[in-house]
Parts: structure tokens; C-alpha cells; sequence
């Protein structure tokens, strides 16, 4: 009982962190990673009742809640990874260039 309490709670704030996220620093991430975050939501939402169902009648969202959270983090997660490997391409190709740059003029 006591887990389930902690799990309820862990849920709600991480639905105000990633719905924070999404109003605050929305330009920040791209579409996958807004996508992702709105699933993450929106589902921890969802799993609410999933949860606090403690006498285990079961509830709507028994079977794809908890699939759809993981999807979400897997979107945030996988678009994030894409986003800083981009990243560190363009560093490495930006590094390159300078010295090639540098090195032309005899430095």
C-alpha cells in the first residue's frame, strides 16, 4: 500500500514536470520530443487509476496505459538521442573545418 502511494505520487509529478516542460520550454525540443512528452503526460494521467485501483476490479486503462507511457518515453528519449548525435556531428565537422581553415593560412 505504501509503494502504491509513493507510485501515485511519483505519477502526478511527473505529469506536472513534463507538462511544465511542454508550457515553459516548448521551443526548446522539436516535434518528436514535444510528441513524446505529451504522451508522457498524458499517460501518467492515465495510470492513475491503474494504480489506486487497490481492491484489483480493474480499470479501462489496465492493458495500454502503461504501454503508452513507455511509447512516450521512447519517443522523448529516442528524439533527444537523434538531436544530440546531430549535434555532435555538426561539432566534429565544425572542428574539422576551422583546422582546415586555420591550416590554409599557415597556422
Amino acid at each position: 500500500m505504501t509503494f502504491a502511494i509513493l507510485a501515485l505520487l511519483l505519477r502526478v509529478i511527473l505529469f506536472v514536470i513534463a507538462t511544465g516542460l511542454l508550457i515553459w520550454f516548448r521551443d526548446v525540443f522539436n516535434r518528436g520530443q514535444r510528441c513524446g512528452l505529451g504522451l508522457v503526460g498524458g499517460s501518467s494521467i492515465l495510470t492513475l487509476a491503474v494504480i489506486a485501483d487497490f481492491h484489483k476490479t480493474g480499470t479501462p486503462f489496465d492493458d495500454w496505459g502503461g504501454a503508452l507511457l513507455s511509447l512516450g518515453m521512447i519517443l522523448f528519449f529516442g528524439f533527444t538521442m537523434q538531436r544530440y548525435y546531430g549535434h555532435m556531428i555538426n561539432n566534429k565537422r565544425a572542428v574539422r573545418d576551422a583546422e582546415r581553415w586555420k591550416a590554409q593560412r599557415g597556422k
